[in-house]
């Protein structure tokens, strides 16, 4: 208890210090709160159903709002925002509870209690844990069905198989990876009757698997008949050769239908605007797609075609920093130092199976998608933080034998202790990235939120904001806005278009850039804000363009349930 304790206290004081130094929310958390403002507002089934992600996270997200917006009312984006990050900041300092006693099943207490500080302390871990996102809600539920399927294999316990199915199916709940865990438990446990001292009797074997397997199918069967599928999130279902009908719910990410002009009146076509983002004019896919694309996978076959060598070096990029560059190492000398443990705790094999699935899964995705973040990584890299610390104690070991070899005055002194190595070690390892980790969240996207601000006073409530970084359109208040047909809106009609002019030459924001002086700017487009901001070292300047009308739409997308 002492050890949870000191660990309570450090994640908390983290949290704390995120929390208050966050200066946006992320993107994808603009998503998940659209989500939960939905459910509150919309019919559940047909909200979950067209959302492009599992409801456990904006479900909790809408249950602390209720606590939060108690105490800011008049400023939803703000305490939106908070409420996405308080569910994250909550689930990190619960996290600690599984972790540590999984630490505890796999090795010891030291090993957990230093595992445990080392994921909170990490940048790529720490940074999430205090943002809007659903991953440490994942992780929560991920690494307590880790900790109970462990113990449940062990013990042979049909209510810890029980409470294993139960968290395995909330994870699944949260992120579609959480199948994962009940498949590799019925795995492990059918694989523990190939060794003498694990066997027992197939009727236990049988009992204990429908616990396990009946109580996860219990959990996200509901869910699964909802979606008609086995999620509704665009990469799985693209990995599966799946196509996921489009949703309103994808409005940022997806091309816009082109709003209905009066007769006579040019329409610049905003459609157009996005896919140059995408491909850059004159592409020839982009001339192919721009009259009509409505399938997310044709549009990614299309911007990243096969790449098995760059896949692989993504994956080993981004696993490399979501180690911290340096952590990988002692992981892997740790797996095999530490090797007795796969034939001691049959939990061990969980996890690694888990890992090496998921392994798979990601590289797969970088290189379908062309895309891999280290925050994908997160639950090996909470696997693997145990296997590091165990390699590093071992370190520690060499090391003072190396040193009283190299300097004999030293035997029998502190120095000739392994333990005063590793500890060197771990504090080094812990302490090194805090910097990086107590960062401002999302520092250079702060001008978005100025801009957001100045759109929700200068312009109506009624009008279009066509928005490709979400942050303006978020704090101008219109994510709570859309469903509504009762807005007041300029006259003549009018839409916006926010920008970012900068240093950076990425092909796509730059190629953003020349369509709209090409496409609006023919259309009588000017800017009417513009705000410099930093970016790193460099300036960069926001701009806000107006498109004079007279145009005719809906404004705003329908509540799912609700017809245009």
């Amino acid at each position: 208890m002492r050890h949870l304790a000191i660990l309570v206290v450090v994640a908390v004081a983290l949290r704390a210090w995120q929390l208050t130094h966050t200066e946006v929310a992320s993107r994808d958390s603009i998503s998940y709160v659209r989500i939960a403002w939905q459910l509150e507002h919309g019919p559940w089934r047909q909200v979950m159903s067209a959302a492009p992600q599992h409801p456990a996270y904006p479900l909790a997200v809408l249950a602390m709002s209720q606590l939060v917006r108690h105490f800011i009312p008049d400023d939803l984006p703000r305490a939106w925002q908070i409420s996405a990050q308080l569910v994250s900041a909550l689930a990190s300092v619960l996290l600690l509870v599984p972790m540590f006693y999984l630490g505890r099943e796999m090795f010891d207490d030291r090993i957990a209690f230093w595992a445990c500080l080392l994921f909170q302390c990490l940048p790529a871990s720490g940074k999430v844990m205090s943002d809007g996102l659903s991953d440490t809600l994942f992780l929560l539920f991920a690494c307590t069905g880790l900790w109970l399927s462990a113990l449940a294999l062990r013990r042979r316990s049909v209510w810890l198989f029980i409470l294993t199915g139960l968290a395995g199916g909330l994870a699944y709940w949260t992120r579609p990876e959480g199948a994962l865990l009940i498949a590799a438990s019925g795995l492990v446990l059918l694989g523990m009757q190939g060794r003498r001292s694990w066997r027992q009797e197939w009727r236990s074997v049988l009992l204990q698997g429908s616990a396990l397997s009946l109580t996860a199918l219990a959990v996200v069967a509901p869910y699964m008949l909802l979606i008609g599928g086995l999620t509704v999130k665009n990469t799985p279902n693209l990995l599966l050769n799946q196509q996921r009908p489009d949703a309103d719910w994808e409005r940022r990410l997806l091309p816009q239908p082109v709003p209905k002009a009066e007769p006579h009146t040019q329409v610049p076509q905003l459609s157009s605007v996005l896919l140059a983002a995408w491909f850059g004019p004159g592409d020839r896919t982009f001339d192919k797609l721009a009259s009509n694309i409505t399938d997310l996978r044709e549009l990614h076959n299309y911007r990243m075609p096969s790449r098995y060598g760059w896949a692989l070096k993504a994956f080993l990029l981004e696993a490399g920093k979501g180690f911290f560059y340096v952590v990988w190492l002692p992981a892997l000398l740790g797996l095999w130092w530490r090797r007795e443990r796969f034939r001691l705790v049959p939990g061990v094999w969980v996890s690694l199976l888990v890992c090496s699935v998921l392994c798979i899964l990601l590289y797969l995705m970088a290189e379908k998608m062309g895309y891999l973040s280290d925050r994908h990584l997160l639950l090996l890299i909470l696997c693997g933080t145990y296997w590091a610390v165990a390699g590093i104690l071992v370190i520690g070991d060499k090391l003072a034998l190396g040193a009283a070899r190299l300097w004999p005055v030293l035997a029998g002194g502190r120095g000739a202790e392994g333990w005063t190595w590793a500890l060197a070690l771990l504090l080094l390892l812990t302490i090194a990235p805090l910097p990086r980790t107590l960062a401002r969240l999302h520092a250079e996207r702060a001008g978005f939120r100025s801009v957001g601000h100045w759109l929700a006073k200068h312009i109506k409530p009624g009008d279009f904001i066509e928005d490709p970084y979400c942050w303006a359109y978020y704090y101008a208040g219109r994510v709570f806005l859309e469903g509504r047909h009762d807005l007041p809106a300029s006259k003549p009609s009018r839409f916006y278009v926010v920008l970012e002019e900068s240093k950076n030459r990425h092909v796509r924001l730059v190629s953003l850039q020349k369509a709209v002086e090409d496409i609006l700017c023919s259309n009588g487009a000017k800017i009417v804000h513009a705000e410099e901001v930093r970016r790193g070292r460099d300036k960069a300047t926001l701009q806000v363009w107006e498109v004079p009308g007279p145009f005719r739409w809906l404004p705003t997308p329908p509540l799912p349930g609700q017809r245009n």
